[in-house]
């Protein structure tokens, strides 16, 4: 069995067939992508695996358990953590603090010994924030650690996320448009991002519009057109792939585009 198994997605919006029959893998160590046009279902399947939505049919596997239709928290304590097309950060509380929430869902500490401050708390606690501000780390915003997340840049509030959504150890990181937004320099260097969260044993699935980090990251893409796949491959199989062309790039050679 695959690391990430999804087999045979549906989900239904009122009359409108959001997503029909998806099924892909994606391996332990991967750099995966979703990709397709506006409005292809791309988001709907990502949420279908988070547990923000629940699927009319099909199943979510992952590594070895089926988390079909699990709520979000319970998906993120099983190893599965995301980002949001639509920046979800505390804009008043410190870029720390923003991580440290992510790190919540892993706390063992029981609400009464965190109302006592037991010694077991205080080194869970202590633990956390080391990790935070490793996380921070990574992402290059350890200098930025006591500001409101609030007065970050556009790139760096991504960077955040993506910290964020690491404070919970996962072993696979869903990225929902990473690079929306971001410049040239930024995109590159979400790029180098990317390979250094994999290196360390994360693996990622990322849908993303900027044909370049995806052509450049990724080593294998799924194509999405009107909920459903029509095609799946090697980067270099997809940009010769004529179905993405007329579908996706809109061109009839994509190699061309």
């Amino acid at each position: 069995m695959s690391f990430l198994s999804v087999r045979d997605l549906a989900k239904r919006f009122g009359g409108v067939k959001a997503v029909a029959g998806v099924s892909f893998d994606v391996e332990e160590g991967a750099i995966a992508g979703l990709i397709g046009p506006n409005g292809a279902g791309k988001t709907t399947v990502f949420n279908l695996i988070t547990g923000n939505t629940r699927p009319d049919q099909g199943r979510v596997l992952f590594n070895d358990a089926d988390v079909t239709g699990l709520r979000p928290h319970r998906i993120v304590a099983r190893g599965i953590a995301r980002t949001f097309q639509s920046i979800r950060l505390f804009g008043g509380m410190s870029v720390l603090s923003n991580v440290l929430v992510g790190a919540d869902a892993r706390l063992k500490s029981g609400l009464l010994a965190s109302f006592l401050g037991t010694p077991g708390q205080r080194r869970e606690e202590r633990r956390a924030r080391e990790e935070a501000l490793a996380a921070l780390e990574l992402v290059g915003l350890a200098d930025r650690a006591a500001l409101p997340a609030g007065s970050l840049a556009h790139g760096e509030r991504r960077r955040l996320e993506i910290a964020r959504a690491l404070a919970s150890h996962p072993r696979l990181v869903v990225l929902d448009e990473p690079a929306g937004g971001l410049n040239e320099a930024e995109t590159a260097s979400l790029a180098a991002l990317v390979r250094r969260i994999r290196e360390r044993g994360v693996t990622v699935l990322l849908i993303e519009h900027d044909m370049g980090l995806v052509m450049d990251v990724c080593e294998r893409l799924v194509v999405l057109e009107n909920g459903t796949k029509i095609a799946e491959g090697t980067p270099d199989e997809i940009r010769s792939d004529p179905r993405v062309g007329e579908a996706y790039l809109g061109v009839e050679d994509p190699a061309c585009a």
